[in-house]
């Protein structure tokens, strides 16, 4: 073979070796194309779920203050009660304490000026002259006003 024979070999194995090799490189980045469009529907997908566990916890999250709102009003609802309770108590005790007095002042076996009641205390615990202090054979006035209490 000549010369020209040799170069006209030389360049058709240098345009095959091209060709195959710009043809490898195209495989390479459509491959990698589609690596890229695989991993990015991947991040789409775990964007999603990382999303809808976002909305899940922020309603989870609404939920409990929601919760402890009403625990809150719950709440206040039983410290108004408790204090009207509170209210009602002390009325029924100055209540108490009135009819002690009208029973001392009514009661012929206790002297109104020695009874020493002190009406602000504890009705149970009033240090009061009983009858039997006054007669010891008053014990039935005594038990009347154990009754009262």
């Amino acid at each position: 073979m000549n010369t020209t024979g040799w170069i006209v070999l030389v360049v058709i194995v240098l345009v095959v070796v091209g060709v195959v090799a710009v043809m490898a490189r195209k495989r390479q980045q459509e491959a990698q194309a589609q690596r890229g469009r695989e991993t990015a529907a991947a991040l789409r997908e775990e964007g999603k779920e990382t999303a809808l566990d976002a909305r899940a916890r922020e309603a989870e999250a609404a939920r409990q203050q929601a919760e402890a709102e009403k625990a809150q009003v719950e709440s206040e609802r039983m410290q108004q009660k408790a204090q009207q309770t509170q209210g009602e108590a002390e009325e029924i005790r100055g209540r108490a304490g009135e009819n002690l007095q009208k029973a001392d002042e009514v009661d012929p076996d206790i002297d109104p000026a020695v009874s020493g009641r002190d009406d602000s205390r504890d009705a149970a615990s009033d240090n009061v002259q009983t009858a039997d202090e006054v007669r010891p054979d008053a014990g039935q006035a005594e038990s009347r006003r154990d009754d009262i209490r």
